[in-house]
């Protein structure tokens, strides 16, 4: 009987699979040491590589990647055509980190000549490790099959804590509403799947602004630090902190609740001053402010 193995590649023999192992190992590592030396936080986008220069998302995804690298952040794209040349096009151009991920297919894509740092893959699942491992957070622009493969990659990742939740972001709410339709009845009423699994992982954005308002809300984002468990941060400080997850909208409530309730909000730079205690040593001191009246 023919022992059936899907795997495409040009090892075939049964003598052959330790050498795949070495492989792929070989490949892991070499795409360690490269995106080791980035030196900076990156966000992945994605999107098809069928999108040409004149659609909206490729416009939307190079102005992105501008905005992105003007606020301190790197991209990584699969590094092809169409979204994923716009992304790296429009952070090239800014002058920051533009990575690609190039897979090896049967029908050769090329790797587009925006990406600054290039790395080659044989295996998706290798390559699908270096865009979790690297990114920040992942921006899903309109796509196909390959496009909803990350998605629901990340989104399984976070969701069953084999990863910290990070910003999961879908770019055009109109392309994405039904998928999302369908997750939250399809999928939700048949109990296959929790409504607020969805609402607490996945966010969408229509504009560019919104990608980075949302970003820079987000607790992971804005103290990258936390996200490990090394850290140093103490448990009271990261207890609750995957769960702080709001949108722009939300936020701009919630300050608004604080202040019809006669709050105002002050830099905690105002409330404490160190100074130098008798034995010499630094302390904290508590200032005196002076709130108008009517207001706490």
């Amino acid at each position: 009987m023919e022992i059936r193995q899907n795997v495409i590649d040009d090892l075939n023999a049964m003598t052959t699979e330790s050498w795949r192992t070495i492989r792929i190992m070989a490949e892991m590592v070499q795409a360690l040491d490269t995106l080791n030396k980035l030196g900076t936080n990156c966000v992945s986008i994605f999107g098809s590589a069928r999108s040409t220069s004149d659609t909206p998302e490729y416009r939307d995804a190079e102005r992105l990647a501008r905005m992105l690298v003007e606020k301190g952040f790197g991209v990584i794209t699969g590094g092809g055509p169409g979204v994923m040349e716009a992304a790296n096009k429009g952070a090239a151009e800014a002058g920051g980190v533009s990575v690609g991920l190039r897979i090896e297919l049967p029908h050769e894509q090329g790797c587009n000549q925006y990406v600054k740092t290039r790395c080659n893959f044989r295996y998706f699942f290798t390559r699908k490790f270096m865009f979790v491992k690297y990114a920040m957070a992942y921006v899903v622009m309109p796509g196909g099959m390959g496009t909803i493969d990350e998605l629901s990659e990340a989104f399984v990742l976070a969701q069953t804590g084999r990863i910290r939740p990070f910003p999961i972001i879908l770019y055009n709410s109109s392309y994405w509403a039904g998928l999302l339709e369908w997750l939250r009845t399809s999928m939700a009423n048949g109990g296959f799947i929790n409504r607020e699994e969805i609402d607490k992982l996945v966010t969408v954005c229509d504009t560019p602004e919104q990608v980075v308002e949302h970003l820079f809300f987000h607790p992971i984002i804005a103290y990258p630090q936390w996200a490990f468990h090394d850290c140093g941060a103490s448990q009271d400080q990261r207890y609750g902190l995957d769960d702080w997850m709001v949108t722009v909208d939300e936020y701009n409530k919630i300050l608004q609740s604080v202040y019809d309730n006669g709050y105002i909000l002050v830099d905690i730079n105002d409330v404490w001053s160190e100074t130098t205690g008798e034995d010499g040593q630094p302390k904290m001191v508590r200032n005196t402010l002076y709130i108008p009246e009517g207001k706490k």
